[in-house]
């Protein structure tokens, strides 16, 4: 069914630009939400999370039904924030309590959770059933969850600072990455920048996730304890890196439109220097492409600096990159929740040094949205 959906979604023609981004925090100090300006670390009232949960533990963007999580870290309970009033929906009852860190993730299609008793359970979002997937290693205490654009389950471990890759399957985990310590709200934004806020400066962090560290954006201004940080996107997500054409540009996937059930959205190449043409793939995973791991290195095929980050059943074009583009209308009957990701394909040969005459944009995940 997935392939034939993916196939269906096909059109042509037009658009550029990515949506404007929001952001909320919850501050379990003063028990309420507000919104942040990512440009700054300034926030703004939007209301008390009360009567409601003892303390919010982390926050998360369910993107595909557009609804904000919480769990309930002193009684337990997953449940819903209302984004204009703050105002608390108890969902699921919880079998325990002491919950840390709160993700959405699409491509399983089910909350994650990390326990102060360092644990990670995963939470069907139909049943509410809280199943154990394991301890995680290497970490002293996960304060924040959140998934990237290639499905890859990332905490934070406030003591340390240190970021880590979480195996959805064991509970195992993989250091990434050193940030700052403190920090109990961590999110990945659509254009692909990683925030964080910070429970001992009062403050808007991002990171830097290749080399590590992080920088001061500004202080949240108003705030005591901000327990969870969320960033308010659209279904369109960017991951991955580009790689260089032959006069030096990388160009990346640029989009606009919506990927909400009968809207259309608009995938696209960035200009560059000069004209080029680009066929633009869709995939149904960012994980792997039949027997091959994604990223796969392209480097001993004749293309050194560029990763294939998607499987592509469908290639759509050729277009001018950053003229048009290839427009996807998403049809009513298009389910809520499916996902797939693009990657372009650069046509360059005149590429140097690059005997294959490609070059490779970064990728986008795209969630269908109600």
């Amino acid at each position: 069914m997935s392939k034939a959906l993916l196939a269906a979604l096909v059109l042509s023609s037009s658009g550029f630009v990515a949506a404007q981004q929001a952001a909320v925090l919850v501050d379990t100090t003063l028990d309420q939400l507000f919104s942040v300006d990512l440009a700054t670390g300034a926030v703004t009232l939007i209301g008390s999370v009360l009567p409601g949960p003892a303390t919010c533990a982390d926050l998360a963007w369910r993107e595909d039904t557009k609804q904000l999580w919480t769990l309930d870290l002193g009684a337990g309970g997953l449940g819903t924030l209302d984004l204009t009033t703050g105002a608390w929906t108890v969902a699921w009852p919880s079998p325990i309590t002491g919950w840390q860190g709160l993700a959405w993730d699409p491509t399983t299609q089910n909350f994650f959770a990390a326990n102060q008793n360092d644990t990670l359970y995963r939470i069907d979002p139909t049943t509410g059933v809280f199943t154990l997937v394991g301890t995680t290693t290497t970490t002293y205490l996960i304060t924040a969850l959140s998934v990237d654009a290639r499905g890859r389950l990332i905490g934070i471990d406030f003591t340390t600072g240190t970021v880590v890759q979480i195996d959805k399957n064991t509970a195992a985990t993989t250091v990434l990455f050193s940030g700052i310590n403190n920090i109990q709200g961590l999110d990945i934004a659509s254009d692909g920048t990683w925030y964080g806020v910070n429970t001992s400066t009062d403050s808007l962090y991002v990171f830097n996730p290749v080399t590590g560290g992080a920088t001061l954006v500004g202080p949240c201004i108003g705030t005591q304890f901000a327990k969870g940080f969320q960033v308010i996107d659209t279904g369109v997500v960017r991951g991955g890196a580009a790689c260089a054409d032959g006069n030096g540009s990388t160009r990346r996937m640029t989009w606009s439109g919506s990927s909400a059930v009968g809207n259309t959205l608009v995938l696209d190449v960035e200009a560059g220097t000069s004209p080029m043409l680009a066929v633009v793939f869709l995939g149904l995973s960012a994980e792997t492409y039949g027997p091959l791991p994604l990223p796969f290195d392209l480097a001993p095929i004749g293309a050194p600096g560029c990763l294939l980050h998607t499987s592509s059943e469908v290639g759509l074009g050729p277009v001018v990159a950053g003229l048009g583009g290839i427009a996807i209308p998403i049809p009513p009957t298009t389910l809520p929740g499916f996902q797939m990701f693009s990657q372009a394909v650069i046509l360059d040969s005149g590429a140097v040094p690059n005997p294959l005459g490609l070059a490779f944009t970064d990728f986008v995940r795209i969630v269908i949205t109600n």
